[in-house]
Formats: C-alpha cells, sequence, structure tokens
C-alpha cells in the first residue's frame, strides 16, 4: 500500500500543480484509494459527511482502474 500511496501522492501533486513545492501535505490524505473494499468505504464516508458531489478521477493505469472502479466500486456505492 506504501507505492500506491506514493504513485497517489504524486499524481495528485502533478494534477494540482504543486508537484516539486517544498512542506505541502501529504496529498494522499484526500484520496480514496485502494481495495474495492476501501474505496467503497471512503466513498461512502464522503457521502455521509453530506458531500453533494463526488469527483472521481484515476491517477494512473486509466483503462485498468476505469473498469475497476465500474465493475468493483460504484455498484456498491
Amino acid at each position: 500500500m506504501a507505492r500506491t500511496r506514493e504513485r497517489v501522492n504524486a499524481s495528485l501533486a502533478q494534477f494540482s500543480g504543486t508537484a516539486g513545492l517544498p512542506g505541502l501535505p501529504e496529498l494522499s490524505l484526500l484520496a480514496t484509494y485502494g481495495p474495492p473494499e476501501a474505496c467503497i468505504k471512503g466513498l461512502r464516508e464522503v457521502a455521509q459527511a453530506g458531500a453533494e458531489l463526488i469527483q472521481l478521477n484515476v491517477l494512473f493505469d486509466d483503462a485498468r482502474q476505469m473498469e475497476r472502479l465500474v465493475c468493483e466500486v460504484l455498484p456498491y456505492v
């Protein structure tokens, strides 16, 4: 899971334009990632906290991750 967290941090930093800036918090704290069960739990928590819109972006391995999201996560959220 540490490798995934590193990849999520790097992708979010690049996506947000903050790559290379010193002293930023760990961006993976803002993300839901991991096995399907962890993603389902994380998305449910965000919804229960009152989110009216949840934007999902796959950050790497786009086609594979999008397929997994659609088949293994979204039907259960």
